[in-house]
């Protein structure tokens, strides 16, 4: 059970590492839960959302961190 403490600090690393990932994620979180405060009937606009908008921050994520060691 080593193993366990390791990961979470890994997980955690993921976005401290990356603050431009945790906010995006973050943000997406927000903006997926207001909508389905918003629209209550529809649960899958909100969940397309969320789905969406952490692609698109891993995405932009990426981009950014390639960018930079490109230009390195």
């Amino acid at each position: 059970m080593n193993w366990l403490p390791l990961l979470g600090r890994k997980l955690a690393g993921f976005f401290v590492d990356d603050a431009f990932l945790g906010a995006g994620t973050a943000l997406s979180v927000i903006a997926a839960a207001l909508c389905r405060a918003v629209f209550n009937g529809r649960p899958l606009v909100a969940g397309a959302l969320l789905a969406g908008g952490c692609l698109l921050a891993l995405t932009l994520s990426v981009a950014r961190a390639a960018s930079a060691a490109q230009t390195r």
